[in-house]
C-alpha cells in the first residue's frame, strides 16, 4: 500500500471503486476520480475518454458545479453517482443498459448531470458525529477536526433517517441495473429487465406494461427491454429493505428483519433459492439463511 499523495492533504471520507475507475470523497465535499475515462465515467473531461493516473477533481471545467459539496459517492462498473449536501443526485458515465436514470438517454454522459426528479435524503453530518440512541457506529475525528459517524447495516435512523417515500437513502450500482433504496425501505430499479431484475416477467413484460400503466418508463430493443427511470419494485408491503447488492444480472437484498431475498437471472443457481431457472422476477426469500444466527 502506498499513500495517494494527490489527495493526502485532507482527510478522505469515502472511497468507491468501479470496474476500472476509482472515486474518493474528501472532507471538503469535493469528489476526485482516476483510472479509465472511457464513456465519461470519471466526470473530468467534457468529451474525452482520457485516462487519469492520479486523482483529479471532478467537474473543474464548470464554475457552478465547482461550488457543489458532496455527501456520498457510489461507483458502478462503468458509471458514477454522487449526492450533494442538498440531496441532489448527479450521475455520469456509460449509457449502457440505461442505468443512470436519465430520461431518453442517447449518449454517454461525460459531465455530471442532475437527475432532477430524484431527491435524496442526506445526513450532511448535521449532528456532527453525535450518535443517536441505539445506533451502532464509530466516530472518527481526522486531523482537520471534521467529525462524522460511520454506521453498520442495522436498521436504524442512520440508514432510514426519514420515512419519506420520495427521498433516496442509498444508491447501489451494478453493470446492468441501478437500485435506489428509498428512506421508507421501498426499492426502485432502473436498467435492464431481461432477467427479471425490474420485477417484471421478461416473457410477458409488454402485457405487464399495459396492465400496470407504466407508460414510457420501459422501452424495447427487439426482445430486450429496459427502464429509463427507476421503476417501483412490487413486493409484499410489509417488507422494508435496508441493504442491496447488485450483480451482473441478479439482485439480492436484506430486509429490516435480517432476511435475505434475491431475484433476477438464475441459470447457474446464483439466487440461492434451491432451484436453477432462467430467471426469477419477484424477490424470493433465501430460506437457508433466513433468521439464522451466525457466530464468528
Amino acid at each position: 500500500p502506498r499513500l495517494v499523495m494527490a489527495i493526502s492533504e485532507l482527510y478522505t471520507r469515502q472511497i468507491s471503486l468501479g470496474a476500472s475507475h476509482s472515486l474518493c470523497l474528501r472532507t471538503d465535499g469535493h469528489v476526485y476520480s482516476w483510472g479509465s475515462g472511457k464513456s465519461g465515467r470519471l466526470g473530468i473531461d467534457m468529451v474525452s475518454d482520457k485516462d487519469y493516473l492520479v486523482p483529479t477533481r471532478v467537474g473543474l471545467v464548470n464554475e457552478s458545479f465547482k461550488k457543489k459539496e458532496f455527501e456520498e459517492i457510489f461507483a458502478g462498473p462503468f458509471q458514477t453517482f454522487a449526492v450533494t449536501h442538498e440531496g441532489e443526485l448527479y450521475v455520469w458515465g456509460s449509457k449502457k443498459f440505461w442505468t443512470l436514470g436519465l430520461i431518453d438517454l442517447k449518449r454517454d454522459v461525460y459531465f455530471p448531470a442532475s437527475v432532477e426528479y430524484v431527491k435524496c435524503y442526506h445526513k450532511a453530518r448535521k449532528e456532527k458525529g453525535k450518535k443517536r440512541s441505539g445506533a451502532t457506529g464509530r466516530t472518527s475525528v481526522p486531523l482537520g477536526g471534521v467529525q462524522f459517524v460511520a454506521y453498520d447495516l442495522q436498521f436504524q435512523d442512520e440508514i432510514h433517517p426519514t420515512f419519506d417515500p420520495f427521498q433516496v437513502a442509498k444508491v447501489f450500482a451494478g453493470e446492468s441495473n441501478t437500485a435506489f433504496l428509498m428512506c421508507n425501505g421501498v426499492l426502485y430499479i432502473t436498467g435492464s429487465g431481461n432477467h427479471g431484475q425490474l420485477g417484471l416477467n421478461p416473457d410477458g413484460a409488454k402485457e405487464d406494461v399495459e396492465d400496470l400503466d407504466l407508460g414510457t418508463n420501459l422501452f424495447w430493443q427487439g426482445d430486450l427491454f429496459y427502464s429509463y427511470t427507476p421503476l417501483y419494485l412490487s413486493v409484499n408491503l410489509t417488507v422494508k429493505f435496508k441493504h442491496i447488492a447488485v450483480g451482473l444480472n441478479h439482485i439480492a437484498a436484506i430486509d429490516s428483519s435480517g432476511n435475505a431475498y434475491s431475484w433476477g437471472g438464475n441459470s447457474e443457481g446464483q439466487l440461492g433459492i434451491g432451484t436453477v431457472t432462467k430467471f426469477v422476477n419477484k424477490p424470493t426469500l433465501i430460506e437457508e439463511i433466513a433468521l439464522k444466527e451466525f457466530k464468528m
